[in-house]
């Protein structure tokens, strides 16, 4: 985006292609969140790298009650349970 050119809107970004709230998710785990979205049955992360943008459309998702998967990281060496 230049400088120029308008910011989307939260909603513009998120719906403005046809998607639904359904399409996305936030991950979470101690040192990040990404808000990913999934499309014919695959998951995929948006990389928003302005953090204006990032922090709009994060905080309209989760005033839309999108789920959030939290991941927590294992020891190395050691085996999820």
């Amino acid at each position: 985006m230049t400088s120029d050119e308008r910011m989307p809107t939260p909603d513009e970004f998120l719906f403005g292609n046809g998607a639904r709230v359904e399409d996305y998710f936030i991950r979470r785990t101690p040192i990040s969140e990404v808000i990913c979205t999934i499309e014919d049955g695959q998951e995929y992360s948006l990389l928003i790298s302005n953090q204006e943008l990032f922090e709009g459309v994060r905080a309209r998702l989760l005033e839309l009650g999108v789920r959030i998967v939290e991941r927590q990281f294992s020891s190395p060496g050691t085996r999820p349970g």
